[in-house]
């Protein structure tokens, strides 16, 4: 199992809180729809969450994104092409990817895909929708393992910030992740 520290981790909790969009998500994770390979994960991902996709890169799932969107900031991800942006991704780039799982916003309408590509929806409205996205993420391309590694250093930072904020000192004042 691959072990998760560092650097990497920072900017996996710093993509989580910092760029889901304000207002645009929905409540909770919705049931995949689309098609079914039962007990196979999948092999030719999109991810539409640049948090997510950060989750996936920790998770070791970099060969199996097949794009990217606009708004991915991870350099090893430039060669991929990509779906445009993450809110309104171009359907004809994301059918020409070919993916097996296509993660997105929850209330994004991709129902023209949706039909033979399996799609997941996804909210990460606070922090405590952090640890679920990771076990979600993990769990349906087949990470479990790691996942729960991730999600458990994850929350473990996330609590020492809390704490760290309770006790009145600045977080440069304090240890750094």
């Amino acid at each position: 199992m691959r072990r998760v520290t560092g650097r990497p981790l920072r900017c996996a909790v710093t993509a989580l809180v910092l760029q889901a969009p304000a207002g645009c998500l929905g409540e909770g994770t919705e049931p995949p729809r689309g098609r079914e390979d039962a007990g196979r994960p999948p092999e030719r991902i999109v991810s539409l969450v640049p948090a997510v996709t950060e989750i996936l890169l920790e998770l070791g799932a970099r060969g199996r994104l097949v794009a990217r969107t606009d708004s991915d900031p991870h350099p090893g991800l430039a060669a991929l092409p990509s779906v445009g942006n993450p809110l309104t991704p171009s359907l004809e780039e994301l059918t020409a990817s070919d993916p097996d799982l296509v993660i997105a916003w929850s209330g994004i309408d991709l129902s023209a895909v949706a039909t033979d590509r399996l799609v997941q929806s996804i909210s990460i409205d606070r922090l405590a929708d952090i640890g679920p996205a990771i076990t979600d993420v993990g769990r349906r391309i087949g990470e479990d393992e790691n996942a729960a590694e991730l999600r458990r250093r994850v929350m473990q930072s996330l609590r020492a910030a809390d704490r760290r904020g309770q006790d009145g000192r600045k977080p440069s004042e304090g240890r750094h992740w």
